[in-house]
């Protein structure tokens, strides 16, 4: 059985860390970034989809080993998201999984370690036996093109 991209990454890790990047309520923890949402909306204004936004927005604004972390999520995702994908790029992206997991709870706290973080360390070996992450995501075809 495969883990859904949509729900478990999507909608479950990149939407909690969003959530605590911009959440007021979290406003004091090193990883916030509300104070920075001035510039982080002009970035965003300047740009005309479709590009790949998250880190040139956030580059520069996030504290270096957060943008860090999260860099090597995004980078996992999009290895197990090509079209097609070799065994040393699903390698790659174990070795990313596993750090941004690790590192997820010394950064970010052990009470933000949800089952999706957990999940993460699964997708390459849901890659490895089922193929890319598109070919079993929950998401509308053509969302994804």
């Amino acid at each position: 059985m495969g883990i859904d991209r949509m729900h478990g990454c999507d909608d479950g890790v990149v939407k909690k860390l969003m959530t605590l990047f911009f959440d007021t309520k979290y406003r004091n923890y090193p990883f916030s970034l509300c104070t920075a949402l001035n510039i982080i909306n002009s970035r965003l204004t300047a740009i005309k989809p479709p590009k790949f936004i998250h880190l040139p927005i956030l580059e520069g604004v996030m504290r270096a080993d957060y943008f860090e972390n999260y860099m090597r999520l995004m980078f996992a995702l999009a290895i197990l998201s090509y079209e097609s994908i070799s065994l040393e790029m699903i390698q790659t992206a174990q070795d990313l999984l596993h750090r941004f997991v690790r590192e997820f709870q010394i950064l970010y706290g052990i009470q933000f370690c949800t089952i999706n973080v957990h999940q993460l360390l699964h997708l390459p070996d849901c890659a490895h036996n089922l193929g890319p992450l598109w070919v079993y995501t929950c998401c509308y075809r053509t969302w994804l093109l």
